[in-house]
């Protein structure tokens, strides 16, 4: 009978303990928008903020970014989940599940670090005799110091409080910049292999079919690249020799990815657009031509990761010249990979 009660006993204990340690949970949710109409979302946010008396404990706006972090109470983070489709692309959302407690300890420990940091640098202020770079770098320094203890303070105050959730957006203005100097470079050479299929062959001028390879180096993880190859006649035709039977191309070319398909953030399968424009040197056994082309197309990345890019596309060739005749569909499949 006293083992029964007493492992009863030990249940409750248990059950209280667990409660009470799932009731000392805080949610921290972070979530990442891309919008089309990047003002409007941003005043979303802000109104959201405002109505719910959400506390705001780091806050930051450029022309292109809006980036806010605050707490809310259960019935208000159920009120933000309704409006987040309406903001834009939500191409991040994690939620992570923390003890008070120990977020509170770890902020403490934080806001002793920073102290500590604060008065070291008073005292070499206190020490200096000229007011040099030196000095007012250090003051900067102090000041920032403050700056992070008052919101440590605001967190502390938050949790305490037991604000439910700790929620950061990320609000980024989908619409491109064609002026914006910003360029993400990288280094990554590759080959592809191409096939073109002429629309409307002429035996004295074209063959219904050409394959060949190029050599593509991608320069920006936009992507942008550089490609250059030889293309040869690849179907049966009949023997003439006015016929172009090699193309030596050379072109520049940009993808695009879709704003409702991951933005070219997946691994596997990203969507895209672009263009090629360059220029060939067409040559058969008896003429040459330079002969300037543009290819619009529709691709796919089959893998992608930091290291290798596995991608095909299909297009339409529109040559300059002998546009009837030279004009056709365009496939390629194409590897990269970091150098």
């Amino acid at each position: 009978m006293k083992t029964k009660i007493t492992l009863i006993i030990i249940s409750v204990f248990l059950s209280i303990n667990i409660f009470a340690q799932e009731n000392s949970l805080v949610q921290e949710l972070e979530i990442t928008i891309y919008s089309t109409s990047f003002k409007e979302s941003a005043n979303k946010i802000k109104t959201y903020i405002a109505e719910k008396n959400a506390t705001i404990i780091y806050e930051s706006e450029s022309k292109d970014e809006y980036d806010v972090n605050f707490f809310v109470n259960t019935s208000s983070f159920e009120a933000l989940e309704t409006i987040l489709p309406e903001l834009g692309y939500v191409s991040k959302r994690e939620l992570t599940s923390s003890n008070y407690d120990n977020k509170i300890l770890l902020i403490q420990k934080e806001q002793k670090y920073l102290e500590d940091q604060k008065a070291a640098y008073e005292k070499e202020i206190s020490l200096m005799e000229v007011k040099d770079n030196r000095y007012y770098s250090y003051w900067e320094n102090v000041r920032e110091i403050d700056r992070k203890l008052f919101n440590l303070e605001k967190d502390i105050q938050e949790y305490e409080a037991k604000n439910m959730f700790n929620v950061r957006i990320i609000i980024y203005d989908d619409v491109v910049d064609l002026t914006d100097n910003y360029i993400n470079w990288v280094n990554m050479p590759g080959a592809s292999t191409d096939m073109l299929f002429i629309e409307s062959p002429s035996s004295s001028l074209s063959a219904g079919q050409y394959m060949g390879y190029s050599l593509k180096y991608m320069f920006t993880r936009g992507k942008t690249y550089a490609k250059i190859g030889t293309l040869k006649e690849f179907s049966s035709e009949v023997a003439d020799s006015t016929r172009f039977k090699e193309l030596f191309t050379f072109s520049f070319g940009q993808d695009f990815y879709s704003q409702y398909f991951g933005r070219g953030k997946n691994r596997f399968f990203n969507l895209y657009t672009g263009y090629n424009i360059g220029g060939m040197f067409a040559t058969g056994e008896t003429n040459t031509e330079l002969i300037f082309h543009l290819t619009p197309f529709f691709g796919v990345e089959l893998f992608k990761n930091k290291y290798v890019l596995f991608d095909t596309r299909v297009g339409y060739f529109v040559p300059f010249t002998y546009n009837r005749n030279l004009r056709g569909i365009y496939t390629s499949a194409s590897l990269n990979f970091v150098f």
